[in-house]
């Protein structure tokens, strides 16, 4: 137990540099672009296991969420994976509103929580926070035919969402803005013995696969960024931890 509090204490110390070196970098190029008079959209992704982590004020999560913004406004978007929030859960949707003012007293910004329809409470989910001044049309559905779709929408169909919220989309509609995203929790592939798991992972790959392609046939001259935990494992990987 010692030698492992060390280890994570090291790797601690390793991630914290290793960030502020980034955030170096990274405010030099943003005050460039705005000293050039480009118009920035800052995007954060991250995999949070689970939305109750979130809900200490001194979470580690707030402070990286403001410095990627400009001026350190907190960022624009925000893309979160393996919320375990469930839909209709009363204490979800306290933290929800805690993480929002949490957020507002650390970036000085408002912003919105979307969270994807979810029936547990114990794995999966996604969420989508983004400033209130930034409107967009959020989706949790995706048509056979590839097309995004609100609840609001005449195709909206609650079977072409995700049981365990494992995506959930924004359509930006911010004057010039032509990027949409998609936030995905992909299913781990896990291993020959759990092939249902790895059969439900294609079929959520398909989905947006098809929506891609929707894009292409019918946005051409928007920007389709897909987004999120893909659980990616290159061949050799597989390999090695017997993932089919």
């Amino acid at each position: 137990p010692v030698a492992e509090s060390r280890a994570q204490i090291l790797a601690t110390e390793t991630h914290d540099r290793e960030w502020q070196q980034q955030m170096e970098i990274h405010n030099m190029a943003t005050q460039r672009y705005v000293a050039e008079g480009e118009r920035l959209l800052s995007v954060a992704s991250i995999n949070i296991n689970g939305i109750k982590r979130l809900k200490p004020l001194g979470n580690s999560f707030f402070t990286k969420i403001r410095d990627l913004g400009v001026n350190q406004e907190g960022a624009d978007l925000i893309f979160l994976q393996e919320t375990h929030a469930k839909e209709g859960d009363d204490k979800v949707a306290a933290i929800a509103e805690e993480v929002r003012e949490n957020l507002k007293s650390i970036t000085g910004q408002q912003y919105e929580i979307h969270l994807g329809r979810h029936k547990h409470e114990s794995r999966g989910g996604t969420a989508i926070i983004h400033k209130t001044k930034i409107k967009g049309r959020i989706f949790r559905s995706i048509t056979p035919q590839g097309k995004p779709v609100t609840e609001d929408d005449e195709e909206y169909n609650a079977d072409d969402a995700d049981p365990q919220g494992r995506f959930i989309g924004i359509q930006l509609i911010n004057g010039e803005d032509i990027h949409d995203f998609v936030s995905v929790y992909v299913f781990n592939s896990g291993t020959a013995d759990t092939q249902d798991q790895s059969l439900k992972g294609a079929k959520l790959a398909e989905k947006i696969g098809t929506l891609k392609e929707w894009y292409k046939r019918n946005e051409q001259f928007r920007c389709l960024q897909v987004v999120g935990d893909l659980n990616f494992s290159d061949e050799e990987q597989r390999e090695i931890k017997g993932h089919t």
